[in-house]
């Protein structure tokens, strides 16, 4: 059956961006199979499918031998293994893609929710095409690829609450769960929804009378309680909360030795991702990506809420702390620095001259961004296995 596309222009042309920014990240995210991680993986799932259920024993990780498993991952493997099974070495690559592409395709959707105008929807497209740039040489067949997604749709849920439709967040407990059996990240999600929360109730508490009235707390508090019960059904239960919570501090702030400290001390020095933010990022995308969205902010100053600034600063902190979080700062500001944008055009008017020049503006980042992107010399396209990212004979014997 033929799909009908909305009658009003506008909504159709949001939509059809989406769809075009979805199949643009699609594309720029088959980098081949350059990921060791992918490989523990496919490993992993395979032993959950021979098994027929989680293992009782960590079966892979040598320093978690004879102790009970605690995989946050698991999913995520068998996922990658099915797609494996199904296509050989190309599946994981098309299936890291096709999440990706699903990731930017709901934060385009989260950014050109406001756009009215032609001029506008191109605005709000270039924080997001930006962010494509930045998240593709994190692209690969990892748990984090569940996971980015899972976060955009968070963001997506929290933002539409803010607006006052909370038909959707019954999601939430859903998304969680999925999240959870993925990637330990989920701890991410569940401090946006207690920034939320936290903000929301502060803010309610110093409105003056007669300010605008805020959104329902109720069907949010539920829900995010309902989304903490089931993310805690995996695994890895409160362990994956402490886990995560220790990456962050030890990226933040230097840990002591003492309680695990020089394990968190150790990994910054020997893993690259946990290092700081290359220069070339810097003067590149991810630069661009920065000023743009304070430019943009400083804009809409007076209509982001205080969430958006809290959860925009933690997510840039992180950025800067370490190299890893800067597809994770991307997802999270993008989608609110688009609607910015989109909302200054809006109030520019409807005037050739700011059209041409909003439209202009935006094709010459769209396709720098796609320069830089295809000029990445570590994401170079391609489906097959990439001999200079693992050792392939290695993986062969496996």
């Amino acid at each position: 059956m033929t799909p009908v596309l909305p009658r009003d222009p506008a909504v159709r042309a949001k939509w059809l961006a989406v769809a075009a920014v979805g199949g643009a990240a699609f594309t720029a995210f088959l980098v081949g199979l350059k990921s060791p991680d992918g490989f523990h993986l496919l490993a992993l799932g395979r032993a959950l499918v021979r098994a027929g259920g989680l293992p009782a024993m960590e079966p892979f990780v040598y320093p978690l031998a004879d102790q009970p498993f605690i995989g946050s991952s698991w999913l995520s493997g068998l996922l990658l293994y099915a797609s494996h099974a199904l296509a050989g070495d190309a599946g994981p690559v098309v299936l890291a893609a096709a999440l990706g592409a699903a990731t930017l395709a709901v934060m385009a959707r989260d950014a050109t929710r406001e756009a009215r105008s032609a001029a506008a929807l191109a605005a709000a497209l270039l924080p997001v095409a930006l962010a494509i740039a930045v998240h593709r040489p994190r692209v690969a067949p990892r748990p984090e690829a569940v996971a980015f997604l899972c976060l955009a749709a968070t963001l997506l849920l929290v933002r539409r609450w803010e607006n006052g439709e909370a038909r959707r967040l019954w999601l939430l407990p859903a998304l969680f769960l999925m999240w959870a059996n993925a990637h330990q990240s989920v701890a991410a999600g569940a401090a946006i929804l207690g920034v939320t929360l936290v903000v929301a109730l502060a803010h309610r508490a110093v409105a003056r009378r007669g300010a605008p009235p805020a959104p329902d707390l109720k069907p949010l508090a539920l829900w995010s309680g309902a989304a903490l019960l089931a993310s805690l059904l995996s695994p890895s239960g409160w362990t994956q909360f402490r886990t995560a919570a220790g990456f962050v501090l030890s990226s933040v702030a230097p840990p002591s030795p003492g309680a695990g400290g020089g394990a968190y001390s150790m990994l910054r020095t020997m893993v690259m991702e946990l290092g700081p933010i290359p220069r070339e990022d810097w003067l590149g995308p991810f630069g661009a990506l920065t000023c743009l969205s304070a430019v943009a902010f400083a804009a809409g100053f007076n209509r982001s809420t205080p969430r958006q600034l809290a959860v925009a600063a933690g997510a840039f902190v992180l950025a800067v702390s370490a190299w890893r979080y800067e597809s994770l700062a991307a997802i999270v500001v993008a989608p609110m620095a688009g609607r910015h944008l989109a909302l200054a055009v809006e109030r520019l008017g409807t005037r050739r001259g700011v059209a041409v020049a909003t439209l202009a503006l935006s094709a010459a980042g769209l396709v720098a961004a796609a320069a830089w992107a295809v000029a990445t010399p570590y994401a170079r396209f391609g489906v097959a296995v990439e001999p200079w990212g693992l050792p392939v004979r290695t993986a062969e014997y496996l």
